[in-house]
This record gives structure tokens, C-alpha cells and sequence, in this order.
């Protein structure tokens, strides 16, 4: 369909009469919408419809986003010796078909725009163009045939080369500054992403080398220079417009912590990475026109969003957000100048052509100032968090050492006093051993004499009297051996109370019942030393919305081993706490290199140690949870509710601490999710090693298959069995390990 206006006004002759000037012909052509490509076909027919062409108001012709076709009527004298050429300032039109008026036919001149390549263009450079056919002193008329997929708007302009190269030639200059910007910010961001091992500096550098991209092909300069035989590629604009957003948004929502500071701003966050998504897929299906349009309305609306983000941020006292706030607002008022420009609701000029690149580096540029103001931000918080987690590491090794320095004069006193009441046991137990061998010399003797009974009845006076003596003699010595065994229970005695002192001090290092009940809800933990004091310790804490659990077994038992528990519980807090170490396999490593410091391993064949299982719980929707795990010589078991069956995943067979002059390897880590009804166990190895009567352990399989029994049941009552089944194994046997294990249901 053609759309008629009936006021056609007198054609305007446009003279070209100096050599070397640029005219602009925009106020002198005549125009014509053509809504169904009909007339292309026969190019002549169009000669009929003069009538309805519209005269052009102005130097430039924008008609917005449309899927009409348009001819553009003009009629040119020249009058100078050199070639002159049409100049179309609109690298991204795609269909541009040239015809000179011959008699009533149209002759085609030739063929430009994005859709074909460059050689079909007179002059090789990145606006479209052609050469008029017109001799000194003739006049020709001219039909300009036009179709885009994306918005149709230019001016047009005739010239000589010389003059074309020179009104190109500040452009040029402008586009190559703005990209030598996005290179400097993106390959500084780029080096900066490399050694911090950030991503957030990846996000910032694809969507800088992304936007550079994205300028330059829209200038026509990529068509230019490296795909000037492919122009398919003119096409993907809006892909790689939306895909530099993409980063954007995923750099923003990074960079201001949108998931912590605001869960609703981070919904609005995923809408707009969908539409920017959809416009990708529709421009790389060939959907060209939808795909610009979607992309030109998403680019407005993150504009805004970002910029409300970032004065709401900035509000609420989130200091990265200035930056950011100047940084947006730039880029929006050059963004929404150069679309009002491109969509005709204001005047196109070389600024509002260009606004855009002139905010896109403004805002470019203040991004790099907020992220090395961010990297300022983050230095002086870690210089505060080192400096608090030093003298708490302080405080820490000062309290370890005056609590050793009174453990180990309690155990000093106890050993020393202990050792002379086993001497003076010792003493007295010889004389009692000699005065019984008298006594039974004295009886065979009296048995000798006997049969002498009567003869010799003085003689047995004298016997009975010494061997009364003998008797009182022997109670005596009975009297003190009762003193001797009081001396030995108070000694065990001190030191069973100083044992239950250290117990006191090491109860102090678990995590309290409310903290428990707080971050695992639903769980129960067997925890039982083998002598008072344990080698076996559980730990839990939490930081930035997630849930560290750790069961450990340290080398021994006894006072050596709950030193060790000490130790390894110090070293945890301080490395979550302070340090806010967050991946499991860090953890285990930097616990490792904490305890070989702490015990002078690194010169010495000292091996003590401990075996760790550390879980990292992350809840998620839906009664769901997130478990990283990593393992040293310790399993986790978790048991699926929906397919009733317990799993088992090994941790990395090397222990933390002690000297070994192997290689160690990284530990492992593991991820699992787990819904809600589902459950996990971390335990040491106490439980498996118990014997019974006939000495045979427990076993790790026969553990697994209990708790695979008892996995359905609440957890308390778990707890509950679990102790109950270790009981009636160990029957009347002593316990021989340390036992600690810890059952968590998801909920």
C-alpha cells in the first residue's frame, strides 16, 4: 500500500556548483512511504505515484522504527569538473537501491547498505554511497530506494571524495578516541580481574569490550575494517547489545550486593536479564526488528533501574553507590537523548547522533573510579578485620598458654604425688612380703615341734608369745597399708578434679545448645570422651547467611587430645570469623598450615593431628539446602528421603597436621543438594573402633546400615538409638576412643 498526499509541491533543483563542498539535500527531496515493498519489484511503476511524494521538512528523514519501505525523490545539477557522490549518513540501513530517471524508466545506478558488502560501495568506507552519473552542466533526476530492519533515519548529502573524506575525518577521530577509552578501561580492568581473581572484573571488562563493540559496529567501522565481505553481521546489533547488558546488570548486581541489600531489586534484576535474553534469541534467529525494538526498551529501563538502585543504595548508607549513581546518570541522559533522536521525537544533530558514545565513556570511565574506590573500600575493611583478628589470635594464644601453664602444674602435682605414694606402697608391700615369710618359717616351725609338745611346754610359752607379737606387729603393718591406699584414692582424687576443671574449660569451646537450636533446628549429637576430657570436638558457626559444622577427631585422647581440640576449635574461629575463609577446602588447608605453625611441625617428625569432616550448609527455597563438603580422612553420610537410601562421600585421605615429605594434594569438595525430610551425619571414628566382649568392633558398615535404619525416625529418637545400640555392643568393655557424632535433618 502507498500512502498518497495530494500536495506535492514543485521539485527543487539542488545546484552543486563548488568543488570540494559537502551539500546537505535533506530540505530538498521529496519522499514517498511505501508499506508494502510493492514498487521494487517494478522499479518504473513508481513514476506513476509522483503525485503523492511529500516534501521533507529539514535536513534530516527519520522515520523511526518501521517495516515500510521508502523513495526518496531528488534532482541534481552540477556544475563542476569533478565526480560527485550521494553520501547516505546511515551505516546500519540495510537496503539502499539507486535509480536515475532515463525518459519514463529508472535506470539502476547501484546498490549499498549494511546488507551487502562493502566492494558494492564506490568509495570503500563506512558510509554507504554511490557515484552520480551526471556530466558538467546537466541536470538528473534520482530515486532512492530504502529498507531497514532497524530505525530509518539519515540525511543525505553530495560531494566530492575529497569532501566526504574530510566531514568524515572528525567522526573518525571521535569513534577512535572512544574506543582507545574502552580498551584502556577494559585491558586495566581485565589485568585487575587476573590478579585479584575477581569476577566481578570480568562482568565490568566483557561489557566495556562489548559496548566498545557495539558503538563501533554501529558506526559501520567493524564493516569497514573486518567483515566488509560478511555483512551478516551488520544484523546482530541488537545481540550484542543485549548481551553487553547482560554483563552489565550482572556486574551491577555484583558490585552492589543487590541479593544482601535488597531481594526485591534483585527480582527486578532477573526480569530484565530475561528480556535482554529474549532479545538475543530473536536477533539470532533473524527476528531483527522485534530484537532492536525489545533491546532499545530494555537498555531504557536498566538505565532507570540502575539509576534508582543506586540513589536507594546510596540512601541507605552504601557508599560504593555514589560512583555508580553519577556513572548511570550520565549514561541515561546520553542514551535517552540519542533515542529520542533515533525514534524522531527530537531534532537529530551531531551531538544527539553521538550522545550516546559521550555518556557510554562518561559512564565507563566513573565505573573504573567506583571500582577502585570499592577496592579501597575492601582494603581498609580487611586491614580492620586482620588487625581484630590479630589481637583476638592474641588474646587466644595468651589464654592457651596460661590455661597450659595451669594444667600443667596440676599435672605436675598430681604425678609427683602419685609416684611417692606408689613408692611408699611399694615399701610397705616388701615389708609386708618379708613379715609373711616369717610368719610361715614360724608356722613350720611350730609344726616341726609338734610332736615335742610335751616335752618342751616352755618352749611353746615362748612361741606362742613371740608369734603374738608377731600378730600385733602384722596388724600394725595392716594399719598402715590402709593409710597408704587413702594417700593413693585422694591423689586419684586431685587429679580426677582437675580433670573435670579441664573438662569444665573444654565444654566452654563447643557451641552452646541455643546456637545449635538456632542454625540446625532439627538434629541430635552423641558426644562422649573416653576419659573426661575428649580429643574428639564438634564446631559450628556462621557467616553471610550460611552454616559451617564441623566434626573433628584429634591424635589421642585424654589431656593431649583435648589440647589438640583446643587448638583445632581456636584455629576454626579464627579462620571463618576473622579471616571469613568461605569454601570448605580452604578451610582444611589453612587449618593444616595452622596447626603445623601452632605444634613447630615444619622442622620436626611431630605427627599429631586431626581428622576433620566440614560441611558448609547454604538454605535455599523451597525447604532445599545447598552442602559443600570437604573431608580429611572423614566421611559424610546422607540419607535421601525419597529414594530411602543412605550415601556415603569419602573426604581426601591425608589428616591435618603433622610433617610429611610427601606432596599433599588440594582437598576435594563436594556439592549435594538436599530437600527438606532429607538428613546428614558427621562422625569420628570412636563409635566404629568399639569393641565388644569377644573384641570385635562395631564396624563403619554396620554404623552406616543403623543409621540407614533409623534415618526415618525423629531425630532425637535417633540420637536416642544410636546411643543405646553403642551400649549394648561395648557391654561391660572399657570404651576405647573418643566418640562424637552429629544427625541434621533438613527443614
Amino acid at each position: 500500500m502507498i500512502i498518497v498526499n495530494s500536495s506535492f509541491g514543485q521539485n527543487n533543483v539542488i545546484i552543486y556548483e563548488q568543488e570540494n563542498e559537502l551539500k546537505s539535500i535533506g530540505n530538498n527531496i521529496f519522499y514517498l512511504e511505501d508499506t508494502t515493498s510493492q514498487f521494487i519489484d517494478i522499479p518504473s511503476s513508481i513514476l506513476s505515484k509522483k503525485d503523492s511524494f511529500i516534501k521533507n521538512e529539514g535536513d534530516v528523514l527519520n522515520f523511526a522504527n518501521t517495516q515500510s519501505a521508502f523513495w526518496f525523490r531528488f534532482e541534481i545539477q552540477k556544475e563542476v569538473d569533478k565526480d560527485i557522490y550521494l553520501e547516505i549518513h546511515n551505516p546500519m540501513l540495510d537496503s539502499l537501491v539507486l535509480f536515475e530517471k532515463v525518459g519514463e524508466k529508472l535506470k539502476q545506478v547501484g546498490i549499498s547498505g549494511a546488507a551487502f558488502p562493502l566492494s558494492f560501495r564506490k568509495i570503500k568506507y563506512t558510509l554507504p554511497n554511490f557515484l552520480l552519473p551526471i556530466n558538467k552542466g546537466e541536470k538528473r533526476q534520482f530515486y532512492l530506494y530504502t529498507k531497514s530492519n532497524f530505525p530509518t533515519q539519515t540525511s543525505l548529502s553530495i560531494g566530492t571524495s575529497k569532501s566526504l573524506f574530510e566531514n568524515q575525518h572528525p567522526y573518525d577521530i571521535a569513534i577512535g578516541i572512544y574506543i582507545g577509552i574502552m580498551l584502556v578501561m577494559g585491558l586495566y580492568n581485565l589485568f585487575l580481574s587476573t590478579s585479584t581473581k575477581s569476577i566481578l572484573y570480568l562482568y565490568y571488562v566483557v561489557y566495556v569490550f562489548g559496548m566498545g563493540l557495539l558503538y563501533s559496529m554501529f558506526k559501520g567501522y567493524y564493516f569497514e575494517f573486518l567483515w566488509s565481505s560478511m555483512p551478516i553481521f551488520n544484523f546482530y546489533i541488537p545481540v550484542v547489545s543485549s548481551t553487553a547488558i547482560i554483563f552489565m546488570l550482572l556486574f551491577a548486581r555484583t558490585f552492589l550486593e543487590l541479593k544482601n541489600n535488597n531481594p526485591i531489586l534483585d527480582k527486578i534484576f532477573y526480569v530484565l536479564v530475561g528480556l535482554s535474553v529474549i532479545s538475543v534469541i530473536l536477533g539470532l534467529i533473524g527476528i531483527y526488528d522485534i530484537s532492536a525494538k525489545i533491546g532499545q526498551l530494555t537498555v531504557v529501563l536498566i538505565a532507570i533501574y540502575l539509576l534508582g538502585t543506586s540513589i536507594y543504595l546510596l540512601i541507605k548508607g552504601y557508599k560504593p553507590a555514589r560512583f555508580f549513581l553519577v556513572a548511570w546518570f550520565a549514561y541515561l541522559i546520553g542514551l535517552i537523548v540519542f533515542i529520542l533522536q533515533l525514534n524522531a521525537v527530537i531534532p537529530n544533530t551531531w551531538f544527539t547522533d553521538n550522545s550516546v558514545l559521550f555518556g557510554s565513556a562518561i559512564e565507563v570511565v566513573l565505573l573504573s573510579f567506583a571500582l577502585a574506590d570499592r577496592i579501597n573500600v575492601y582494603k581498609k575493611q580487611k586491614e580492620e578485620a586482620q588487625k581484630e583478628a590479630l589481637e583476638k589470635t592474641k588474646e587466644n594464644e595468651k589464654l592457651v598458654v596460661e590455661q597450659n601453664k595451669v594444667l600443667a602444674i596440676k599435672v605436675k602435682e598430681a604425678t609427683e604425688e602419685l609416684s611417692i605414694s606408689n613408692e611408699e606402697l611399694n615399701s610397705t608391700n616388701e615389708e609386708l612380703n618379708a613379715m609373711l615369710e616369717t610368719v610361715q618359717k614360724q608356722k613350720d616351725t611350730i609344726e616341726e615341734r609338734s610332736a615335742e609338745i610335751e616335752s618342751i611346754n616352755e618352749e611353746i610359752k615362748a612361741t606362742n608369745e613371740e608369734l603374738n607379737s608377731t600378730n600385733e606387729e602384722l596388724y600394725s603393718t595392716v594399719e598402715t597399708v590402709k593409710q597408704q591406699n587413702k594417700l593413693i584414692a585422694d591423689a586419684n582424687r586431685s587429679i580426677t578434679d582437675s580433670l573435670r576443671y579441664a573438662q569444665t574449660i573444654q565444654d566452654a569451646i563447643l557451641p552452646f545448645e541455643e546456637r545449635m537450636d538456632s542454625h540446625l533446628k532439627d538434629y541430635f549429637t552423641f558426644y562422649r570422651p573416653k576419659d573426661i576430657v575428649s580429643g574428639d570436638f564438634y564446631w559450628l558457626t556462621d557467616l553471610k547467611g550460611k552454616v559451617y559444622l564441623a566434626v573433628a577427631d584429634c591424635t589421642g585422647h585424654g589431656v593431649p587430645g583435648a589440647f589438640m581440640s583446643m587448638i583445632g576449635s581456636a584455629a576454626l574461629d579464627a579462620l571463618v570469623d576473622r579471616n571469613e575463609l568461605e569454601a570448605p577446602d580452604d578451610i582444611l588447608a589453612e587449618l593444616h598450615l595452622t596447626i603445623q605453625k601452632a605444634l613447630k611441625q615444619e622442622n620436626s617428625t611431630n605427627d599429631d593431628g586431626m581428622d576433620v569432616g566440614l560441611c558448609v550448609l547454604e538454605y535455599l527455597t523451597n525447604g532445599r539446602c545447598k552442602i559443600l563438603f570437604s573431608g580429611a580422612k572423614r566421611p559424610l553420610y546422607y540419607y535421601k528421603k525419597s529414594t530411602q537410601e543412605l550415601i556415603e562421600i569419602r573426604g581426601t585421605r591425608q589428616s591435618i597436621g603433622g610433617y610429611s615429605k610427601k606432596e599433599r594434594r588440594d582437598f576435594e569438595v563436594n556439592e549435594l543438594i538436599l530437600e527438606e525430610g532429607d538428613c546428614f551425619y558427621l562422625s569420628s571414628d570412636g563409635y566404629a573402633d568399639q569393641n565388644d566382649k569377644n573384641d570385635l568392633k562395631f564396624g563403619s558398615h554396620k554404623l552406616k546400615q543403623l543409621i540407614h535404619d533409623v534415618a526415618h525416625l525423629p531425630m532425637k529418637e535417633q540420637g536416642n538409638i544410636i546411643k543405646q545400640k553403642f551400649d549394648q555392643h561395648k557391654g561391660k568393655e572399657a570404651q576405647r576412643d573418643d566418640i562424637a557424632i552429629i544427625g541434621v535433618r533438613i527443614s
